[in-house]
């Protein structure tokens, strides 16, 4: 089995293919090529991201009810609790990459498979051995301060000094993929 980028694009209240996409920069080393079907069947899982799940029933209208649908939960925040119908029995799996999000998965009862799915770490982000050995690590956390933030505030507050936490980017800052993986060096 082999994933296919779908690019779609948003028309009035629903989505088209976008067959004059290309694959940005930062996807390419991922492997997906664009996908050159308009016409899907049974055997296709569409991933939807938790932005558009407005967007799920409006999907090609030839594949409407014919492709497999799954939600992959990024960040909850992101669907402004748009998304409410957790009995859809035509919702194949529910997909999450933090606690954060299996909790609310779990507590709106999703009816789906609820299933972890990790982000892609390309090796070039990954550091040599001698470079992670060489440095010196004390106690540290690192966190996004756009999630869960009253459990990190918590833990930050009993910790005393113990401890040192980090944010990852916070106050309008958007740090890169390299400038965490320098981060958590």
């Amino acid at each position: 089995n082999l994933a296919h980028m779908i690019y779609l694009k948003e028309r009035g209240q629903s989505v088209v293919v976008d067959r004059y996409a290309s694959t940005p920069d930062p996807y390419k080393e991922y492997d997906a090529p664009l996908s050159s079907c308009e016409i899907f069947d049974k055997y296709d899982l569409v991933i939807w991201p938790e932005c558009w799940t407005c967007y799920i029933d409006s999907f090609p209208d030839q594949s409407r009810n014919v492709v497999q649908k799954s939600i992959w939960w990024l960040s909850v925040n992101n669907n402004r609790s748009t998304f409410q119908k957790w009995d859809r029995v035509d919702i194949r799996e529910h997909f999450h990459q933090s606690e954060y999000a299996r909790e609310y998965l779990h507590r709106n009862k999703a009816l789906a498979h609820v299933m972890e799915m990790t982000e892609f770490i390309p090796s070039r982000r990954i550091p040599p051995p001698h470079k992670v050995e060489e440095s010196c690590r004390d106690l540290d956390v690192v966190y996004n301060p756009l999630k869960g933030m009253h459990y990190t505030d918590t833990i930050i507050q009993r910790s005393g000094k113990k401890i040192s936490f980090t944010p990852i980017g916070g106050n309008g800052l958007r740090l890169t993929p390299d400038d965490v993986t320098n981060l958590l060096l």
